[in-house]
């Protein structure tokens, strides 16, 4: 005798849809908060162009002697506003009439997720720049070999940008998630004699020796190496971000596709703004 069973019965077993998707995770975003910023929103052009202002130095001065005046020949700072990304999508009107899940909505906030991390690769691609100073994240000179994340690896760059008088506010490190282990084996990252007595935050990760510390999946990889990364000790004035047009999202009905279309895009440059206020340091992994 036959028994009825999972696969003779399929039709009568129905299929049961959550009210939830499964969005893909989403990179935690930092750098564009926290470097500098222009703003060209509404202006025209694609160059933006700083004078220098340099130091004067002090110079003796005798009973009955005349000052020195200082003349100084200054330089400039030039960038352009040269990137425009934009990240689309069409939705058929059969799929919002059949669809129990309002995709608009969710792949809006994806298209604007798109270009914030493009955004933020643009910026992170500037760590890598021979301009910016590199040490072994163990503090020696850069190598191919790297190294672990360390104190002494940390102080010195701390030291590279004190010897550059860079301020001592609006610094922060940025470690990919392999670092993240050996980091809280430091105890002045982890020790209440060195925080401030608060617990490490999440979002922020938490702080050392003044450095406030986050995560990035998006840390550059060595010049040489794919497979190697950089953690940075970095100030605001390292990187500049131009923005001229901020993230924007418009929609079209097209009938001719009986859809609509869906755009976010933005446009905006990036540039090294200060190289001496940024410090590289390699990794083992």
């Amino acid at each position: 005798m036959g028994t009825m069973n999972l696969t003779s019965a399929a039709n009568f077993i129905p299929e049961i849809w959550q009210d939830e998707v499964r969005a893909a995770y989403e990179t935690g975003l930092m750098v564009g908060k926290l470097c500098k910023k222009f703003s060209h929103k509404g202006k025209y052009g694609n160059t933006l162009q700083l004078p220098d202002i340099s130091n004067l130095v002090a110079n003796d001065m005798t009973a009955g002697g005349e000052v020195s005046a200082q003349s100084v020949t200054e330089g400039e700072f030039s960038m352009t506003i040269n990137k425009w990304k934009e990240s689309s999508f069409r939705i058929a009107d059969v799929v919002k009439v059949q669809s129990k899940y309002d995709l608009r909505s969710e792949y809006t906030k994806k298209s604007g997720y798109a270009i914030a991390k493009k955004t933020e690769e643009d910026l992170m691609a500037l760590f890598a720049n021979s301009a910016i100073q590199g040490y072994d994240a163990d503090g020696t000179a850069e190598s191919s070999g790297g190294g672990a994340i360390s104190r002494a690896g940390i102080l010195q760059a701390i030291e590279y940008l004190d010897d550059n008088d860079v301020p001592n506010t609006d610094r922060a490190l940025i470690v990919p998630p392999s670092a993240r282990n050996t980091m809280l084996q430091i105890a002045e990252f982890t020790s209440v004699d060195y925080v401030n007595k608060k617990a490490t935050e999440t979002a922020k990760f938490g702080e050392i020796l003044g450095l406030d510390v986050y995560v990035s999946n998006l840390c550059p990889n060595y010049t040489v190496s794919t497979s190697k990364k950089n953690a940075i000790v970095m100030h605001k004035d390292s990187l500049v971000l131009a923005e001229q047009v901020t993230p924007r999202t418009q929609a079209q009905y097209e009938q001719k596709f009986l859809s609509w279309l869906v755009t976010t895009d933005a446009v905006y440059g990036v540039s090294l703004f200060r190289a001496p206020n940024a410090v590289r340091l390699r990794l083992t992994a």
